[in-house]
């Protein structure tokens, strides 16, 4: 399934719970694990989401896998999404609730792309500068592209800055192309 907007509603409530219960690092590992066992399991997976079970027979089936595994407020919230006919959002309700998660912890994803890979302590270096300029800690994701001949181009976010030579070249074509020659005509 891929519905962000009913993923993220499911798990903001699940966090909202996790949050009164002081339990939001836990409550990211046992959806974790269940995610894990429900996807790794094909018997299982249709149990949870398939059409051919009862309700009371996927809850049952849920609960005795699960209720010695997870908190129990975590069992209670897959009864809710087995009633709402929502099981097969489970992956993108834990992919939601792990971004809350971040956000709370002042983490967010980067991406920098090198033609070459970078050191270890290169990328540390990117990392950390991004992340005193926006106040979280960066979890970078390095990217290799040859294509890219030289330079870097690092995304954040919707934000992407660009000091790859191909990008440098393109800007400069285009103020060529804008101005009009000394001496001459403009461009043809």
């Amino acid at each position: 399934m891929n519905d962000a907007g009913v993923a993220k509603r499911y798990a903001q409530a699940l966090f909202m719970l996790a949050d009164e219960n002081q339990k939001v690092d836990q409550f990211a590992k046992d959806l974790d694990l269940v995610n894990e066992t429900i996807a790794s399991n094909e018997d299982l997976s249709q149990v949870f989401t398939g059409i051919q079970f009862s309700l009371s027979g996927k809850k049952k089936a849920i609960t005795e896998i699960f209720k010695n595994q997870v908190d129990g407020n975590v069992v209670n919230f897959l009864m809710v999404l087995i009633e709402k006919g929502r099981a097969g959002y489970l992956s993108d309700i834990t992919a939601s609730y792990h971004k809350l998660l971040d956000e709370r912890n002042g983490i967010a994803d980067a991406t920098v792309t090198t033609a070459f890979p970078l050191k270890e302590e290169e990328a540390q270096q990117i990392a950390v500068a991004l992340g005193k300029s926006v106040g979280k800690t960066i979890r970078l994701k390095v990217v290799v592209d040859p294509a890219l001949v030289c330079g870097v181009r690092l995304q954040y976010g919707d934000k992407i800055i660009d000091g790859s030579v191909e990008a440098r070249l393109e800007s400069m074509r285009k103020r060529l192309m804008t101005q009009d020659i000394v001496g001459g005509e403009g461009p043809q």
